[in-house]
Parts: C-alpha cells; sequence; structure tokens
C-alpha cells in the first residue's frame, strides 16, 4: 500500500526553525492572530470588548495602538482604553 502523504502549503510568512535530529526540519507556520480592545464605558462601568480576526503575526506596536485609539473614539459616550491584546498562534509543523 502507498504510503499516505500530507501536504502542506508554505507561504512566505512561514518561518523556518531549526532541523530536528531525525534530519526532517520542523517549520513554526503561523496559524492565525487576533486583537482584543477593551474598553470601559464611564457611564456604567462596564467592560466592552471588540475582537478583530485574522490578523497578521508581524503588526507593528504602533498600528495596533492606532487601532486602538480609533475603536475609542467610536464609541457612543465617554469610554477609556482599558487595554490591548494581541494573540498569535503557530503550528509547528515537521516535514
Amino acid at each position: 500500500m502507498p504510503k499516505k502523504f500530507r501536504l502542506y502549503r508554505c507561504k512566505a510568512r512561514d518561518l523556518p526553525t531549526k532541523q530536528s535530529s531525525r534530519g526532517g526540519i520542523t517549520m513554526k507556520v503561523h496559524n492565525k492572530g487576533t486583537i482584543r480592545v477593551e474598553l470601559t464605558n464611564l457611564e456604567t462601568q462596564k467592560t466592552v470588548k471588540q475582537t478583530f480576526s485574522n490578523v497578521k503575526a508581524d503588526q507593528p506596536e504602533e498600528a495596533i495602538v492606532a487601532l486602538s485609539n480609533i475603536v475609542a473614539s467610536l464609541t457612543k459616550g465617554a469610554a477609556e482604553l482599558a487595554g490591548t491584546y494581541q494573540t498569535v498562534e503557530y503550528r509547528i509543523v515537521k516535514d
């Protein structure tokens, strides 16, 4: 019986890592990224969360802070920026 092979699509954002001891190469592949902006409504003291998915892994801090400020300026009423969180998920693939 023929062996089953998995095909992985390699893109420019794939980050090669080290060679394994068995001769195969492991790769660190960007799987998904999110940015979450948390705002506090000053009138009700409730926290509002806004999540942006499908974000590239290598975003500069200035762009993330600018996005947070834009989201804060678009809210109804008075709101204060409580925090901004970036989550990047990688998948480790071995050849």
